[in-house]
């Protein structure tokens, strides 16, 4: 195969594979949001707290998310790199000098981080709900 055509090949799967992660931070960050603001509300409305076993269930339910997608979007982040020095090792057989990109502030942060910090909250709203701070 043409070194070109491969760069071609290569590239469309890794910027497949960083849609792929952003997709899947969204997602979660969303349905963790919404837990967390729906307990919230529910205390606010009703003035009353989840119940023991509710509260063991969603907590169940959110742990499992929580770990699910940060495991599927690592793998995500580990399938793309490989395949980004895979793309540098076409580059420097085409003789291309690309700067070497870290990616934006939420690569820097770490999506991954952010997806168990949320999961975090999410307990903790489910939990505290019905505590006076």
């Amino acid at each position: 195969m043409d070194p070109a055509e491969e760069r071609a090949i290569v590239q469309h799967e890794l910027d497949y594979r960083r849609a792929r992660r952003w997709s899947i931070f969204t997602w979660v960050n969303t349905i963790l949001l919404a837990v967390t603001g729906g307990v919230t509300a529910l205390e606010q409305q009703t003035n009353e707290s989840l119940g023991l076993a509710q509260k063991v269930v969603l907590s169940g339910a959110v742990l499992v998310l929580g770990l699910y997608s940060s495991a599927w979007w690592k793998a995500q982040r580990s399938i793309g790199t490989g395949l980004r020095q895979r793309l540098n090792d076409i580059d420097a057989k085409l003789d291309i000098r690309l700067p070497d990109g870290r990616g934006g502030v939420p690569d820097q942060i770490g999506a991954f981080y952010l997806i168990l910090l949320l999961t975090i909250a999410a307990i903790a709203a489910i939990w505290l709900s019905g505590v006076v701070i």
